[in-house]
C-alpha cells in the first residue's frame, strides 16, 4: 500500500483555542463570551474573505475580528492591549493528550492550517510540537482559507500522492466536511460531543482524542 499521510488541523485540534490566555491587566466583563465571539468572527472573516475573493492574511482576519468583538461588547481596547491580545494567539496551549498520542503514531504527519505560515510556525514551536511533524502547510500558499478545496490539495500536490492518501484529522466539523468534499479521507476528533455536519452526506471516522487516534490507527489508516 502506498504511504498515507495524517494531516492535522492546528487550531482547535492540536491547540486548545478555548484556553487562549487573556494577558494580565486586561479586564473583561465576560472573558468567555469575549473569546467565543473573537474565535467565531476569526473564522467567519476567513470564510468571507475566500467567498469574496479578497486576499487577506489570517493574522489580519484575527485583528479585524478583535475590533469587531470590541465594538460588539462596547469595549475600549488601547493600542498596547490590542497588540498584547493578538500576541496571545502565538501561545495557545496544546491539548494535554496530544504529545503522548503523537509519539505513538508512526504514520507520516503534517499540519495544514489556515494560520499564516509565520504565525503557525511560532504557535507550533511555542507549543513544542515541531518535532512531531514532517512539514507545516498553510492556506497562505493558495490565498484562500479552509474549507476551500484548493487548500486541502496542498498536501497531496506537495508529496505527489492522491487526495485519498491524505487523511485530515480535525476537531472542527466544518473542516472535516471540507476535506471530504475535496477528496481527502477524514477523522473527526470530537472532544465536545458536537454532531458532524451533513453537507457532504459522508460521515467521517469519529474519535474523542488524539490518544484514541493513536489507539486505533492500526485498524484502519493502513488498511
Amino acid at each position: 500500500m502506498a504511504d498515507r499521510i495524517l494531516v492535522f488541523d492546528l487550531m482547535g485540534t492540536l491547540l486548545d483555542v478555548g484556553k487562549l490566555e487573556i494577558p494580565p491587566g486586561i479586564c473583561l466583563p465576560d472573558e468567555t463570551l469575549f473569546k467565543d465571539v473573537w474565535r467565531r468572527k476569526q473564522l467567519e472573516y476567513s470564510w468571507l474573505s475566500t467567498i469574496m475573493e479578497s486576499r487577506s492574511s489570517f493574522w489580519e482576519m484575527t485583528l479585524k475580528a478583535l475590533d469587531y468583538v470590541a465594538d460588539a461588547l462596547s469595549l475600549t481596547i488601547s493600542p498596547t492591549d490590542r497588540k498584547r491580545l493578538m500576541q496571545s494567539w502565538l501561545n495557545v496551549p496544546v491539548f494535554p493528550e496530544v504529545p503522548v498520542g503523537l509519539k505513538r503514531i508512526k504514520i507520516r504527519r503534517a499540519i495544514l492550517t489556515n494560520a499564516d505560515i509565520a504565525m503557525a510556525r511560532e504557535m507550533v514551536n511555542n507549543a513544542s510540537l515541531h518535532t512531531f511533524f514532517d512539514k507545516l502547510f498553510s492556506a497562505e500558499e493558495v490565498g484562500k482559507f479552509k474549507p476551500a478545496k484548493e487548500v486541502y490539495s496542498i498536501v497531496a500536490e506537495h508529496y505527489g500522492i492522491s487526495m485519498e492518501q491524505t487523511i485530515l484529522v480535525s476537531s472542527n466539523a466544518w473542516d472535516v466536511q471540507g476535506a471530504i468534499m475535496a477528496g481527502m479521507k477524514a477523522v473527526y476528533v470530537n472532544r465536545s460531543g458536537i454532531p458532524q455536519e451533513k453537507i457532504s452526506g459522508t460521515i467521517a471516522q469519529e474519535l474523542s482524542s488524539i490518544k484514541e487516534l493513536a489507539d486505533n490507527i492500526g485498524t484502519w489508516a493502513t488498511g
